[in-house]
């Protein structure tokens, strides 16, 4: 039934001892990942921690369940399958459908973690705990609710017998590799470049006008304001030749600072151009305006506005920068099978010969395995940052 090219025998040698280097490997790799994780304590409490703990132990599963299966097969007798059925369709579904859109939602999680991290370490310790079980959770809780029924469906288990449609298996493919691997990857390049973008938000509003104050008259007015020519001449408050500002120019709202060198507090009036609340520092910088003797101070508005302001800790520059490494080496490893499995079902593809397809299939299959020791390995240098 095999072409004459095809070598079954060495085939089946080889997948033999992959498998047990790659269980031994993969074992390896995550448990030192665990152990490393496990000993700084606090796994519960930290949302990181607790979601990379979450995807290596799916790893070891991967290696203790479908690896050893697989194993078993190769050294059994492969053509009778004598294990049960619900055992094989099972190990098919979780490697690589499973464990791969868990990993997958997992590193977009964790870019997330990066985004929210100085919300997060803000929080109290029963909010962290519970913020901790959810991001580690939803992954897999997702995985169970969409990949599993999708991937065990039309499936008796008593006879192995598989109905499943074209078109439903393209969907396990789809929503179960490339999806997560897309998405990995995309939510690493948002969490790497949220600096840039709050810097590109903070030069958009960095347009607003600076503040006049006028510590005679207890007013406000923008300092670069445009000046309405049909305006009479501005008003003047005796003993200050400083104008005052005009109606037109300075609108009014009020607030109470307290000014430096000064014991009163001075109630001002304005209004500033924006539908958010604007928070001005207990203690703001004043710069003096003209004349040293002048009594005028121009006040820098805010950028942002407290409630609306995102901080991204600098330290977290090497997670985000490693957090991508891993998501792109992520989404190189996974994807081939997908794309082999939506060719080798597309009827309008031209089939390949028996040693082509089986040579492509050992690629795709195993470099979808390698990625269950490299990310762990990388893993390390970014739960240590």
């Amino acid at each position: 039934m095999y072409d004459s090219g095809y070598d079954a025998e060495a085939d089946l040698i080889a997948n033999k001892g992959l498998h047990i280097i790659f269980i031994i490997a993969i074992l390896l790799a995550n448990g030192l990942l665990i152990f490393n994780n496990v000993r700084k304590g606090d796994v519960m409490y930290k949302p990181k921690t607790l979601t990379i703990l979450s995807l290596s132990i799916g790893d070891v599963l991967m290696a203790l369940f479908p690896m050893v299966v697989a194993t078993r097969m190769f050294f059994g007798d492969f053509a009778q399958r004598t294990m049960p059925c619900s055992l094989i369709t099972t190990y098919t579904v979780y490697m690589p459908y499973l464990i791969t859109f868990v990993y997958g939602l997992g590193l977009m999680v964790l870019g997330l973690e990066i985004v929210q991290h100085h919300k997060i370490s803000s929080l109290s310790k029963n909010s962290k705990l519970i913020c901790s079980l959810i991001a580690s959770s939803i992954p897999w809780i997702l995985g169970l609710i969409i990949i599993l029924p999708l991937g065990l469906a039309n499936i008796d288990m008593d006879t192995c017998e598989n109905s499943q449609t074209i078109d439903q298996f393209k969907a396990l493919i789809v929503l179960g590799i490339l999806l997560p691997a897309c998405g990995a990857v995309i939510t690493s390049i948002i969490a790497k470049c949220i600096d840039q973008i709050l810097y590109l938000y903070q030069q958009l509003v960095s347009s607003h006008p600076q503040v006049m104050v006028d510590l005679n008259t207890h007013t406000m007015a923008y300092a670069n304001a445009p000046h309405n020519e049909q305006q009479g001449p501005t008003p003047t408050t005796p003993g200050n030749p400083h104008p005052r500002p005009s109606t037109l120019q300075a609108q009014t709202y009020a607030a109470h600072m307290q000014f430096p060198n000064s014991q009163r507090h001075v109630k001002h009036m304005y209004n500033l151009p924006s539908t958010q609340p604007y928070a001005l520092p207990a203690q703001p910088h004043y710069i003096r305006s003209g004349n040293q003797n002048s009594n005028s101070f121009i006040v820098p508005t805010p950028l942002v506005t407290m409630e609306t302001a995102v901080e991204v800790p600098i330290d977290t520059t090497q997670r985000r920068n490693r957090l991508l490494v891993i998501s792109i080496i992520y989404f190189i490893l996974v994807t081939p099978l997908a794309i082999f499995h939506l060719g080798y079902l597309n009827p309008d593809v031209t089939p390949m010969g028996v040693v082509a397809s089986v040579t492509i299939g050992n690629i795709v299959y195993w470099l979808n395995v390698i990625r269950s020791v490299i990310t762990p390995l990388i893993m390390h240098g970014y739960s240590d940052n």
